[in-house]
């Protein structure tokens, strides 16, 4: 009797390059912002749909927005995961980031 397996995702262990490592760096300091830990292949996850979502970004940019979610200054909501991020950059950079208009 064969049994179903279960394959790796296509995506797993993916090699980051250039500006996604230096995106994914800042973003493991989520990991102090939540009571659980965040997995390091979703933080790479992030990263890769952070410089997909926003190519504009620049890594010192979120070394300063994750320290103002640890000074308290800006929100972290668990809930959120990394809508948090793409919240925070428009909060803290409103001149540089656009705010969306809501879909419902």
């Amino acid at each position: 009797m064969e049994k179903n397996l279960i394959q790796p995702s296509q995506y797993q262990n993916t090699p980051l390059v250039g500006k996604e490592l230096e995106i994914v760096k800042p973003l493991f300091y989520v990991n102090l912002l939540t009571p659980f830990r965040v997995d390091d292949f979703i933080l790479e996850q992030w990263s890769i749909s952070i410089n997909r979502l926003l190519p504009e970004v620049e890594p010192e940019e979120l070394v300063e927005l994750m320290d103002s979610f640890m000074r308290g200054e800006t929100e972290y909501d668990n809930k959120l995961g990394i809508q948090n991020i793409f919240i925070g950059l428009i909060d803290k950079f409103p001149a540089k980031y656009y705010k969306p208009k809501m879909v419902y």
